[in-house]
């Protein structure tokens, strides 16, 4: 493999179009979101490494059906990971092993599909980097994208979004989220293989941000990329994740969506929103904020 890049962020901050437009090159392939790390393996503030917690079998049966792995392929994947589950009271102890199968099983697919890297998309992987790093020796570790987009309209899509989910997302819980989010990228700051990618940006000038992601990232740029993500995002996207549909159309700048909150609720997120991080974001990337001068 030549590209392995994971797209990571606070959920709803344009994460989906991020990994869309780099599936758009003729070189990668991506798939639906595989939570294959963030559902199984139980990170300890005091640990260094995470443990394999649950089986991830079931979800792997899942995500492979997502891919559209035929059903022999499937079979094959499944059972290598099931001998190493067996049995239950050793699984914390090959914690190492069942991810490294993990990502072999990623590898597998973008050679099955004849190209040189994949993009994976999980917004909770942003607090598996250092583990999925340790899987690979320096110059060959994995890229990671973070997308970090304005707190308030991260907030107000997610408290939204999450209506359709079996546990909706208090407010206040939506703003914890945002802030412990962004606050964890921004340690990857000046980390090698780490990129940064304002939504604002990217939707008010596609063309440029686009371009220098793909420089960073080691890909040559291709002039049809913009017209072809909404195609690809199609097949990142399962029946149940109604609340992506807007990828499908061209990149603009959303609606403001502030308004589907009462005032009680638009002053807990102001108040609680640390605007700082988002600040230092658009420094890293050279942004100018609306509104305002170059915070460069």
């Amino acid at each position: 493999m030549q590209h392995r890049i994971f797209v990571v962020g606070a959920p709803r901050s344009g994460t989906t179009l991020v990994q869309s437009l780099l599936a758009s090159h003729p070189d990668l392939t991506s798939f639906p979101e595989s939570h294959l790390f963030s559902r199984h393996f139980k990170t300890i503030p005091r640990l260094p490494f995470p443990f394999l917690r649950h089986s991830p079998l079931l979800r792997l049966r899942a995500f492979l059906g997502e891919a559209g792995i035929d059903a022999e392929s499937a079979e094959a994947y499944q059972e290598r990971l099931g001998r190493l589950l067996r049995p239950a009271l050793l699984r914390p102890l090959r914690t190492r092993e069942v991810a490294r199968e993990l990502l072999a099983v990623l590898d597998d697919i973008a050679r099955s599909r004849q190209v040189s890297g994949w993009v994976e998309k999980t917004p909770m992987h942003l607090y598996y980097v250092k583990f999925l790093e340790s899987f690979f020796p320096e110059g060959r570790k994995p890229h990671f994208v973070h997308v970090v987009r304005r707190g308030l309209d991260v907030v107000t899509s997610l408290h939204a979004a999450s209506m359709a989910w079996k546990t909706p997302y208090a407010i206040d819980t939506c703003v914890e989220r945002w802030n412990q989010d962004v606050a964890v990228s921004l340690k990857h700051l000046h980390e090698p293989q780490h990129h940064f990618v304002v939504y604002e940006a990217l939707v008010n000038e596609p063309d440029r941000v686009t371009r220098r992601l793909f420089e960073s990232l080691g890909l040559d740029w291709q002039d049809d990329v913009l017209q072809r993500y909404a195609a690809e995002s199609q097949s990142l996207i399962t029946n149940e994740e109604t609340w992506k549909s807007n990828n499908a159309g061209a990149i603009e700048a959303p609606v403001k969506s502030t308004g589907q909150l009462d005032k009680a609720q638009l002053q807990r997120v102001t108040e609680g929103l640390d605007d700082a991080l988002y600040r230092e974001a658009c420094r890293r990337v050279d942004y100018s904020l609306p509104g305002g001068g170059s915070v460069a």
